[in-house]
């Protein structure tokens, strides 16, 4: 697929008289399209346009049908600050995969929205995820194990995000240690919303974060 994408924006880039660079971070003339495939389908593209913010709009409506094409839906547009011109990050994924994290997601808001803050471990399932905890969750060592797996991954992946990222899964380790002592889910809305923040840019953190606590509630249930 991703080859198809390069030959596509290269096209893209012809006929907007801009410059394509499959190589993410490449400079070169005033505008420019980046592109790269930060895991399997999912990507992120760059468009930065030095003068008029239209000939960036028609180069991303552009990009976003070429995608829709692919199967592919674009889940966030990030601005960068620039004192001139325009310059965005678009991030796109398969629209099957985007459609599983978005029911993933309203699962945690679900939680959140709860006037009472609490839900009870019986209410709650094993969240999909590529991260993957064991066979079998039957000790506390097991999932402290599955927190260092979590670090090494955001020391591997996390990018410029790292710092925030290693705050969220502090955020969730309050949450598991709650769920043990209390056998309830008590979730700050702050909580969800920074982790709902990483759906589309660190989806495997998302994934892993959500394993990690419905192992939690699994391994609460099996004690009691």
């Amino acid at each position: 697929m991703y080859d198809e994408i390069i030959k596509e924006q290269n096209v893209i880039a012809w006929n907007n008289d801009v410059n394509y660079f499959a190589i993410w971070g490449t400079e070169g003339g005033n505008n420019w399209i980046w592109s790269k495939q930060e895991e399997d389908k999912e990507f992120k593209i760059q468009v930065f346009i030095s003068d008029q913010f239209d000939t960036y709009k028609k180069i991303k409506d552009e990009i976003v049908l070429l995608f829709s094409q692919l199967k592919c839906s674009l889940v966030d547009e990030e601005k960068i600050e620039q004192k001139f011109g325009c310059r965005r990050n678009l991030f796109f994924m398969d629209t099957n995969k985007y459609n599983i994290r978005k029911a993933e997601q309203e699962k945690v808001n679900d939680l959140v929205r709860k006037p009472s803050a609490n839900t009870h471990i019986d209410t709650v399932n094993n969240q999909r995820g590529n991260f993957v905890i064991g066979d079998a969750i039957d000790s506390t060592l097991n999932i402290d194990n599955s927190v260092k797996e979590i670090y090494k991954l955001i020391e591997q992946r996390g990018g410029e995000d790292k710092a925030e990222l290693r705050i969220i899964l502090s955020e969730a380790k309050v949450v598991a240690e709650e769920i043990k002592t209390t056998g309830y889910i008590a979730l700050k809305e702050s909580f969800g919303k920074n982790l709902s923040n990483h759906l589309s840019k660190h989806g495997w953190f998302y994934g892993a974060i959500l394993t990690y606590l419905g192992a939690v509630v699994i391994w609460v249930h099996s004690k009691s």
